[in-house]
């Protein structure tokens, strides 16, 4: 399609100039209905008068109003949503410390399981970060363990003081 030879040039009356500005307020106020219409768009029209009068506003002042902070409510997921690549390492770096961290965790039980049942693989055992880790896991498993035990000892001797059943 060839570009148009319109020739666009100030206009030098005040009232042709006036009234060429409604005309083209109306035809856009008619094809942003029509965008609305068949487009299956969203879309708002706001245009201020150059002496500082009332905007005009279409389709309607709530609507703009509604329209304008869903699109302002977009582009600010939009950019929570965005990171920058430092932004993106140091996210990654945090997942990977904790996967790290828990994969630390389950070796030292399996260490630790495996020491139950056989005997000669405490001697393998040489890290002192690997000891040091295997007792910390023991004393924080002990403290869970006494608190359950309290916690049923609690419970049990307000629950009732009789004997249980078979005895």
């Amino acid at each position: 399609m060839p570009r148009s030879t319109n020739k666009h040039q100030f206009i030098e009356d005040e009232e042709a100039r006036n009234e060429a500005m409604r005309e083209g307020k109306e035809s856009l106020m008619k094809k942003m209905s029509e965008l609305t219409k068949f487009g299956d768009a969203d879309a708002c029209f706001v245009m201020y008068d150059k002496e500082g009068g009332p905007p005009t506003v279409w389709p309607s002042t709530a609507e703009a109003h509604r329209l304008i902070e869903l699109y302002d409510e977009s582009k600010r997921q939009s950019a929570n949503a965005m990171q920058d690549h430092s932004a993106f390492l140091v996210k990654q770096i945090a997942e990977a410390k904790k996967e790290l961290e828990m994969q630390k965790e389950k070796n030292i039980r399996d260490l630790m399981l495996k020491c139950l049942y056989d005997v000669n693989a405490v001697s393998e055992i040489t890290c002192e970060e690997t000891l040091s880790a295997m007792w910390a896991m023991l004393a924080r498993e002990q403290k869970v363990s006494h608190a359950l035990i309290k916690e049923k000892v609690a419970g049990g001797s307000t629950a009732s003081s009789s004997k249980p059943e078979g005895f």
